[in-house]
């Protein structure tokens, strides 16, 4: 589990060390965390909610960098998914569910074009934001 929000935390320290290394801003140790995801990139946002859906509250669990990570998801925008099948936004009802009922839920936005959600060639784009 927490595959994609394990490799994001590493990602993001390894950037943290390369910006400190040259001069940059240290690191926040903590702190609320914004995902801006763009066109195909909004399957990582998907899969990084279902981790954080999937998460245990209150478990003994925060020690991973993963877990961190996710739980310092504050906000997660989608900007004009792109994919030309089902699943460009969240749409699975358990993992809202799930999300919903943590003590503090990240808000979701889905940004796009009124030419997006009224694509006849996708039609489930408009469905998904619905």
């Amino acid at each position: 589990g927490r595959r994609a929000a394990t490799h994001l935390a590493a990602l993001l320290e390894a950037a943290a060390e390369a910006a400190g290394a040259h001069g940059g801003p240290p690191q926040a140790a903590h702190g609320p965390l914004v995902v801006l995801t763009f066109s195909k990139g909004c399957v990582v946002a998907n899969q990084l909610l279902t981790e954080l859906a999937l998460l245990p509250t209150g478990g003994n669990d925060t020690e991973s960098a993963g877990a961190r990570l996710l739980g310092a998801l504050a906000e997660v925008h989608y900007l004009d998914a792109g994919l030309q099948c089902r699943g460009a936004h969240l749409a699975d009802p358990a993992v809202a569910a799930a999300l919903g009922k943590r003590s503090a839920p990240p808000r979701v936005a889905l940004h796009g074009t009124p030419r997006q959600w009224r694509d006849q060639s996708r039609p489930w784009l408009a469905e998904e934001k619905a």
